[in-house]
């Protein structure tokens, strides 16, 4: 109704601008001693509990991704391998958490690396050997006119046949990495790795910051899923991967999801959806900064179940574990997706524009029990027990925490420098006292302002019924465009 003069004009009330409703992180998230490792590592950091927690899930995964499924059905199964991504502004404390959490992983790293160590010096020494006697041998071939052409022939392909390619130290997990050497890194590795950082940089690069523009994102996506990755290669064999499984943990700045959350391919490829995310408000401005150390036990406990599990077996055919549900468990699970289903409904307009998201979360939350299993039975078998009620409940009520973050995360950044525009004109507005203003008097008082940014910004004040416009008729010359402020907003 542009052009109506605010004294007929009939206001309404006005979509305020708040911060998303995020229901608290739920008690009996994890099995008992993870969670209690999270409850203590969150309070000895003064952060928020859905970081150590998201993030337990995460080092969980890492360590057991490539040995487990969790398995629905004869024909549906899913990998127990997690996205996940906490975003906190900078000083947070987001990589004293993250170490913390991710110790284990590292140590089980080392220990794998220690074991094989030498093995892997020997192999590589006898691999030089054997290609220098084997280029020995080709420049004996060209150059003798006397020489047995057939007997060098047949100690060159001896010795080719026995030479195996240059044993690498065993790598569990990596920082920013390139898909390419991504999936170098998986060939020699289980065809898996996690990929954990406390940055976000990893999304420079899948944005091509080394690849001019193009890097493909691929693998990534079908390391998501397990599915079979073929990488050719300009001038090596291709690598082929049958069943790529990758983890990723990352805690990132709320820049870093913004940014990513505008790279269009970034969403259409589903790649942003395939992430379990919390953006919990920040607690900066209001710590003790004299709380006690983590309890040492408590931490020990947690390391000694991650390292045990390092130490899971494939199964005897070296293929994942599969692990079954309890009946009332799948019973649960099936009840759930039904829910997620139904917010997915457009007319009920709650996950429809996120459907890329939600339409994942189902399977997210069979990973997440799963993950809980491995971890309840770290130190036994966890394929000799189905995963229980119990556990998929602490799943159902992570995954209903979880969508409240999601929403915000994809309701909020998306057209973040607009409304942060709309709240500066609106924060004027209400400290200036005003009941209507021209946008020339706006730029004059707000020098910050450009005419572009200004013009969003009261354009999304519109529509959430801040402001109306109505025409202010001069003696001379054009009339100007007055913004009414909606008077339920003074109140």
């Amino acid at each position: 109704m542009s052009g109506v003069d605010s004294e007929f004009y009939e206001w309404e009330e006005p979509f305020l601008f708040e911060d998303f409703i995020l229901q608290d992180w739920p008690n009996e998230s994890l099995p008992e001693d993870a969670e209690l490792f999270a409850a203590e590592l969150a309070r000895s950091t003064e952060t928020p509990i859905e970081l150590s927690s998201l993030m337990t899930f995460g080092a969980i995964a890492s360590v057991c991704h490539k040995k487990y499924v969790v398995a629905v059905s004869p024909t549906y199964s899913e990998p127990v391998n997690i996205w996940v991504m906490a975003i906190l502004p900078s000083g947070s404390r987001k990589t004293a958490v993250f170490s913390k959490v991710f110790f284990a992983v590292y140590e089980g790293e080392n220990k794998i690396k220690e074991e094989v160590e030498v093995d892997c010096k020997r192999n590589n020494i006898r691999y030089k050997i054997r290609k220098e006697r084997v280029k020995y041998l080709m420049r004996s071939a060209a150059q003798s006119k006397n020489a047995n052409i057939d007997e060098l022939e047949s100690q060159i392909l001896a010795l080719e046949s026995d030479i195996s390619s240059i044993s690498s130290t065993p790598q569990v997990w990596s920082g920013d990495v390139t898909p390419e050497n991504l999936a170098t890194l998986m060939s020699t590795n289980g065809e898996a790795m996690a990929i954990l950082s406390d940055e976000g940089g990893i999304f420079d690069i899948l944005s091509g910051l080394y690849s001019k523009g193009n890097a493909n994102i691929d693998i990534f996506l079908q390391g998501h899923s397990g599915a079979t990755v073929r990488v050719n290669r300009q001038s090596k064999p291709p690598i082929l991967l049958n069943r790529a499984i990758i983890s990723i943990a990352l805690t990132v700045q709320p820049e870093v999801i913004i940014t990513a959350l505008n790279n269009k391919k970034f969403r259409k490829r589903g790649l942003l959806a395939r992430f379990l995310y919390v953006y919990p408000k920040s607690n900066i401005g209001f710590r003790s900064l004299g709380e006690k150390p983590i309890d040492e036990n408590i931490n020990n406990k947690f390391n000694s179940a991650i390292l045990a599990i390092f130490d899971h077996p494939l199964s005897e055919t070296n293929i994942p574990h599969k692990l079954l549900l309890e009946k009332k468990a799948y019973e649960k699970w099936l009840e759930w997706s039904r829910g997620v289903e139904r917010m997915m409904d457009p007319e009920l307009a709650y996950l429809h524009h996120i459907n890329d998201w939600a339409s994942k979360l189902s399977g997210q939350i069979l990973r997440l029990a799963g993950l809980m299993h491995v971890y309840r039975y770290a130190h036994h078998k966890p394929w000799e027990h189905e995963i229980s009620l119990d556990d998929m409940e602490r799943a159902i009520k992570v995954g209903h925490v979880l969508i409240s973050h999601a929403l915000k995360v994809f309701g909020s950044s998306v057209e973040e420098e607009g409304f942060f525009t709309a709240k500066m004109i609106l924060k004027w507005i209400t400290d200036s006292n005003i009941d209507k203003f021209t946008r020339r008097e706006l730029l004059r008082k707000n020098r910050f302002l450009n005419k572009d940014d200004a013009k969003i910004g009261l354009n999304i004040l519109k529509n959430r019924n801040y402001l109306h416009e109505s025409k202010n008729q001069r003696n001379l010359g054009a009339p100007s465009m007055v913004y009414d402020v909606n008077p339920k907003i003074m109140t």
